[in-house]
């Protein structure tokens, strides 16, 4: 294998695993929509619930932030 051919291999890969991370974060992206309209139609719920929907959504924005830098290195 040439070091051209190698380098395209390495090329088809991280395109292949940047595709799925976007796959991943629209998913994601949809579950934060989802969980900020639940706590906004559900000003009753328990502290306890509000609390984890925080958490999962604070994670899932350094996700994208990780996934955004990962974006930003393929496009330079």
């Amino acid at each position: 294998m040439t070091e051209q051919q190698y380098l395209d291999h390495v090329l088809t890969r991280i395109r292949a695993a940047i595709g799925s991370a976007e796959i991943s974060v629209k998913e994601r992206v949809q579950t934060l929509d989802e969980q900020k309209r639940y706590i906004w139609e559900n000003k009753d719920i328990d502290p306890q619930e509000i609390r984890s929907a925080r958490e999962n959504m604070l994670n899932i924005h350094a996700i994208g932030a990780v996934v955004n830098a990962v974006m930003n290195l393929r496009d330079s």
